[in-house]
């Protein structure tokens, strides 16, 4: 959200919902898999996004 803020901008509705989640991945120091990797565009510096989208919810044939 600060990297938000440092641009000037203020995070409202869906969007801080997102740096939300991406400050969390970043605070644990863990990736974020996401099913919508565009809604975290820009953070790739930040945080690992991982790309799920197009695979199955049983992507390992369980």
């Amino acid at each position: 959200m600060a990297a938000e803020a440092s641009r000037g901008r203020k995070a409202r509705g869906p969007r801080a919902f997102d740096l939300l989640i991406a400050a969390t991945a970043l605070a644990n120091e863990l990736p974020l898999y996401t099913r919508n990797a565009g809604d975290f565009a820009g953070l790739e510096d930040l945080v690992e996004i991982v790309d799920l989208a197009g695979r199955s919810a049983n992507a390992d044939g369980a």
